[in-house]
């Protein structure tokens, strides 16, 4: 027992000289009145319908990110697994932009080449995938018109969501110094363009940026890029059209031997 505390008064009898603490006082009210009361459970509803407005596109953009994304990004692993494929039959050149002979045929199979997309559809065996489900849900224009031989004309608009690189076309493999940083193909397709199976560029529109509907934001705030190792990844739009990523993605000035 703490003598500087407790002072014996008897045997048996003690006084606490610091004495007991006080107790907190009760908060001032009317007895019976709730506290929680109309207004409060307004300023609730208020804070819930503000945070879910928050919160609201945030969550929309994870779903989109967790579905599409995933499929469009499998979709462009195939391509480049065709354009290998393409490639070891072909000297290791990769597929043009066209084949102009008057007698080529645009009917599959194909006898001649019409562009890159159908020159590597018959390692593909799908048109399917040159179409972005993301594309198909921002109503994009994709041919109606299907054939047995599971797909549409390689001539018609919207035959392929993505493009491929224009500066890649019937180069050498062993010409591409870094192909890990270089873009093979990617996310396109305004709904303007002319995405039939020789669609190409050799930049991102800068338009692309700022406009919230265009292919630089199909998957959020960005878009896929397949590159000519063949792996795939996802590029925000700011970093996509940065004039770094154009030079040395798209020209091939510094990505590729001289």
């Amino acid at each position: 027992m703490n003598p500087d505390r407790y002072q014996r008064i008897t045997e048996n009898v003690y006084i606490d000289r610091w004495g007991t603490p006080p107790t907190r006082p009760p908060k001032p009210g009317r007895p019976g009145k709730p506290r929680f009361g109309i207004v409060d459970a307004l300023l609730c509803l208020i804070i819930l319908a503000v945070v879910a407005a928050i919160l609201f596109p945030i969550f929309a953009s994870s779903r989109e990110g967790c579905i599409r994304r995933p499929t469009c990004q499998s979709n462009l692993k195939q391509v480049a697994l065709g354009v290998m494929q393409y490639m070891q039959d072909y000297n290791g050149q990769y597929p043009l932009a066209a084949i102009n002979d008057a007698d080529y045929t645009t009917s599959a199979p194909y006898e001649q080449a019409y562009g890159w997309a159908d020159a590597i559809q018959p390692y593909l065996k799908s048109t399917q995938i040159y179409i972005c489900p993301s594309g198909k849900e921002q109503g994009l224009t994709h041919p109606a018109t299907w054939r047995k031989y599971d797909g549409p004309n390689p001539g018609e608009v919207g035959f392929t969501d993505y493009w491929f690189n224009r500066n890649l076309f019937g180069v050498d493999e062993r010409k591409v110094d870094n192909a890990a940083e270089t873009f093979l193909s990617g996310d396109g397709n305004t709904g303007h363009d002319a995405t039939d199976a020789r669609y190409s560029l050799s930049a991102l529109p800068a338009r692309w940026r700022d406009d919230p509907n265009s292919p630089a934001h199909r998957h959020g705030v960005g878009l896929n890029f397949c590159y000519a190792d063949g792996h795939v990844k996802w590029l925000s739009a700011a970093t996509a059209n940065d004039p770094a990523y154009n030079r040395n993605s798209f020209t091939l000035d510094s990505a590729t031997a001289k």
